[in-house]
């Protein structure tokens, strides 16, 4: 097993080991303007969030990359990206917002990634939701995460490969020929259909590793003492394997 799936399965134990406790909202009203104290909440709110989901997702992961199922784990493997690009755009406007002390649109983003629901807008009042549901705001368009992440790797380390990425786990995500290709292997005028050959989850070690940088960059930015430290526990642990590396 490589270091990639080291690190994967040293995160995800760690994840697991997460007790995150009760989060209580501040006493304000929906008319109130927001606060300092609120939009801490929110923000702590949308990393125990993804703490919560991205565990259960490495879960199922772990399990398809140990028996070589990599066409489903291209499409989970997606997932993750666009979570990390998620907690990448939080985390950097969050920064900028607080640093100017505008709780107003740092409450609203928060309230733009938690509660974005295109499905509710579009097809709830075919389901009875209530109209509270129906006015979800419009969540963020992909596109504008993964540009968003780009934009961050290039700042940190000169180059950025989300945008390539992305499309390489999107093409293998979608019914088109992408899929099609490790099915398929050609002798002449002869096509024979083949297992793919299993390998290791593709392309989101980075992101994986940046998203914890970004859900514990949330968390000092929230002043969250409780789940802060073990999440730069998990962080220094998974950056072991890398760090033995034999360089050449």
């Amino acid at each position: 097993m490589g270091n990639e799936m080291t690190r994967w399965k040293i995160i995800e134990e760690g994840l697991r080991g997460i007790t995150l406790p009760p989060l209580t909202r501040p006493a304000l009203g929906p008319n109130d303007d927001p606060t300092e104290e609120l939009v801490r909440w929110g923000a702590t709110m949308y990393a125990y969030s993804s703490i919560a989901h991205l565990r259960k997702i490495l879960a199922g992961l772990v399990v398809l990359a140990d028996v070589g199922n990599t066409p489903t784990a291209d499409v989970v493997c997606r997932h993750v990206f666009e979570w990390a690009a998620s907690a990448c755009y939080v985390e950097h406007n969050l920064m900028q917002y607080v640093s100017d002390r505008n709780w107003k649109l740092s409450f609203q983003l928060f309230l733009q990634l938690d509660g974005g629901n295109r499905w509710l807008r579009n097809h709830g009042h075919k389901y009875d939701a209530v109209p509270m549901q129906r006015e979800a705001p419009q969540p963020l368009p992909v596109s504008t995460l993964v540009a968003a992440y780009e934009k961050y790797q290039v700042h940190q380390y000169g180059e950025g490969d989300a945008k390539d990425a992305y499309g390489f786990l999107s093409e293998h995500s979608h019914p088109n020929g992408g899929c099609f290709l490790q099915y398929r292997e050609l002798s002449g005028w002869q096509v024979r259909f083949i297992d793919p050959p299993p390998s290791d989850p593709r392309f989101i070690d980075r992101p994986l590793l940046e998203w914890l940088v970004f859900i514990h960059g949330l968390l000092g930015l929230a002043k969250e003492d409780t789940v802060l430290p073990k999440v730069l526990a998990i962080l220094t642990k998974a950056v072991r394997p890398a760090q033995t590396e034999p360089t050449t």
